[in-house]
């Protein structure tokens, strides 16, 4: 994928939506551009800093009334689909999404999970910028390495901002909701106007990882949590080097990873 017009710079991201798909399509939409707006950051601070703030930036764009309005156009034209279950214990409770104002949509909790990976070949360099638990990992010289690591309610570190934030952690989930502690979108939690954007409970603030880009990366996967809960790190990295020691080609072992990972019946999921 060319970025910038050029070869020599490539993005790659996975946006996982939770609470709708208006977050994640925002983003396959807008992010680039708004990474490319603020290119200029790279000369007055780092390519470190430009990455952050693009994350922090998505949540700016979102409250805007241009943000607002598409965000509501989507929910209505493709309101998010509900358990049967869910459909009853929340009827009289909370308007239905024709209802909604643009502002009481952009508030509900609507967001998304996201891991970016920005590659810049005239400086040999691979960037990752990860908030919430999409992952990637490499396969580098036939071992495993980590790209990124999850924004759990269990880590110490989330923990201390979410409690210093007035929040609390549920049953694994902040405020009994969400579980996970990074994430775009999400604005219910991030209403609290003595914090800054990286000191909410749920932030979009996420962290970036650098690397060398060299000869021996053989591959990296980026994907969900759908499909790291089933495999981990070493275990998909193996995977990954055993099929293409069967001589498979790429969307064979992309197909083959689906199949091993995916629920085989409706009963197992």
């Amino acid at each position: 994928m060319r970025y910038m017009g050029t070869e020599q710079k490539l993005i790659f991201g996975v946006f996982d939506g939770h609470g709708g798909r208006e977050v994640a399509i925002y983003c396959q939409r807008h992010y680039e551009n708004i990474l490319k707006r603020d290119v200029e950051t790279i000369k007055t601070e780092s390519v470190e800093e430009w990455l952050r703030k693009s994350f922090l930036n998505v949540d700016v764009e979102l409250v805007k009334p241009e943000g607002q309005n598409e965000m509501g156009d989507m929910r209505r034209e493709f309101p998010p689909a509900k358990p049967a279950i869910l459909e009853i214990l929340d009827k009289g409770k909370k308007k239905d999404s024709s209802e909604m104002t643009n502002e009481e949509m952009a508030l509900d909790s609507v967001g998304c999970t996201a891991n970016v990976m920005f590659i810049d070949r005239e400086v040999n360099k691979i960037y990752v910028i990860n908030a919430g638990d999409s992952r990637c990992t490499m396969g580098k010289a036939g071992k495993c390495v980590e790209m990124s690591i999850d924004h759990k309610p269990e880590s110490q570190t989330e923990i201390d901002r979410i409690e210093k934030a007035g929040s609390v952690i549920t049953e694994g989930r902040v405020d009994g909701n969400l579980n996970l502690t990074r994430s775009l979108g999400d604005m219910k939690y991030k209403q609290r106007t003595h914090l800054k954007p990286e000191e909410q409970a749920i932030t979009a603030n996420p962290d970036v990882y650098s690397f060398d880009l060299t000869n021996d990366i053989d591959f990296i996967i980026m994907g969900c949590d759908g499909i790291w809960e089933q495999k981990s790190n070493e275990e998909m990295v193996k995977f990954v080097y055993d099929e293409l020691a069967l001589k498979k080609d790429l969307k064979t072992v992309v197909s083959d990873l689906l199949l091993e990972t995916v629920s085989p019946s409706v009963a197992d999921t």
